[in-house]
């Protein structure tokens, strides 16, 4: 009896579609190509054309199979990038909320990331700008957000749950300032250590002042000139709100209601002008940070400064503000000029935290700031992720942190 086509439809609908082999091994040569090309040089400067090049296929073996470089990262990131965060952030949760002393060594995890690690940042980052990748984002966020109701869970005074999104933030932060020069020799084993304790038996929260951190509300550059000033807040606001590529000078120029030929008299190119605006506001940020933190001591002990300073870190209302400050981040990566600025901009910072440190005690100073610039930086990702973490009492945090004698902020 001849099997009609609607039998043979029923009979295989169910059934795995099966690919030839040169097609499956092909996609993981594509994947170990992206990723790798994303890793080391950024998701806009991964191309398909490039891709292909790398992975010694022709355009048209990815297009068959692509219709765009979105389909593609969504997709690689999905079957490989995705899954490797997850891991990652899932032993951190589990070792936060086990007994046993192994914290440390899942939150160093973040802080040498291998490459997949880099990458799956790269698209976290990219996924701000392109639709099409944001169930990067959801994914990774749903994973936070769950572990955070499990903390809360476990204790109804909230300690528990700001625990974990103290983890998810400097787990996050570690990994994206793992560039930084210094690293190379510095042991950042005792002092994680010490936050992994700290963050495993929080203390009591305490009540938090209503003070406002004014120098994250108001972007002032004092250039001396009104019309650079306003082109300095229209690439800030452009870039926050459309990442750096998708940014242009006509756009920053009719923002600022100036002509292109005031801008490109003084910067060649859009670089040249996020370099200018990079270069003014990290200095000036953090000198208001150090100066918001001391107005806060004045009434209140440390642990108070620190909570108030995480919590205003992720407001809602410094939304876009973050944006900008993990694209520059971002492009410390991959640019030389912004890591040349950004690197010598935190040097100064550094040494002048240093001035009064014991030469045996500097080596375990600069590790407790590292880990104050990554969670600094993780806490600008965090919030974006999942946005009601502003809300959770950090002072149960920050207190166990000062008993340890460590402070990350002040």
């Amino acid at each position: 009896m001849v099997e009609t086509t609607e039998a043979l439809v029923r009979r295989t609908r169910n059934r795995p579609l099966r690919r030839r082999a040169d097609a499956v091994r092909n996609d993981s040569i594509v994947a170990e190509a992206a990723i790798s090309m994303i890793a080391k040089y950024g998701w806009d400067a991964a191309s398909i054309e490039g891709i292909a090049e790398s992975a010694g296929l022709t355009y048209g073996a990815i297009y068959g199979r692509y219709p765009g470089r979105s389909e593609l990262g969504l997709d690689i990131a999905e079957r490989a990038l995705v899954p490797c965060l997850k891991e990652a952030l899932s032993q951190v949760f589990s070792d936060l909320f086990d007994s046993k002393d192994v914290l440390a060594t899942a939150l160093l995890t973040f802080a040498r990331p291998t490459k997949n690690l880099l990458a799956v940042f790269e698209m976290l980052h990219a996924a701000n700008f392109d639709p099409k990748l944001r169930p990067i984002r959801t994914q990774i966020a749903k994973l936070i957000e769950n572990q955070i109701k499990h903390g809360a869970s476990l204790d109804q005074s909230g300690a528990r749950a700001a625990s974990a999104a103290t983890a998810a933030g400097m787990s996050l932060g570690l990994a994206m300032v793992s560039d930084r020069p210094y690293l190379k020799k510095l042991d950042l084993g005792s002092v994680v250590a010490t936050f992994a304790n700290c963050l495993q038996h929080p203390g009591s929260a305490k009540k938090l002042p209503l003070v406002r951190a004014t120098y994250l509300q108001n972007t002032e550059f004092g250039t001396g000139s009104e019309r650079l000033d306003a082109v300095f807040l229209a690439a800030f606001e452009e870039i926050g709100e459309r990442g750096y590529v998708g940014a242009t000078i006509a756009r920053i120029c009719r923002r600022a209601n100036v002509s292109s030929g005031f801008v490109y008299g003084r910067y060649e190119n859009k670089l040249e002008l996020f370099l200018a605006v990079m270069e003014t506001m990290l200095p000036q940020g953090y000198e208001a940070l150090a100066k918001f933190v001391e107005q806060i001591k004045e009434d209140n002990d440390s642990s108070v400064a620190e909570a108030v300073m995480w919590r205003e870190l992720q407001h809602p209302e410094h939304a876009e503000k973050r944006v900008l400050g993990l694209e520059g981040n971002r492009l410390v990566h991959f640019d030389s000029a912004m890591r040349k600025i950004t690197h010598n901009i935190e040097k100064d910072f550094y040494n002048q935290r240093l001035l009064d440190v014991p030469a045996k005690k500097q080596t375990e100073k600069l590790a407790t700031i590292h880990l104050g610039l990554a969670l600094g930086v993780g806490f600008y990702l965090l919030p974006n992720l999942v946005p009601s973490v502003w809300e959770l009492p950090y002072s149960a945090i920050t207190g166990s942190l000062i008993d340890a004698g460590l402070t990350l902020g002040s």
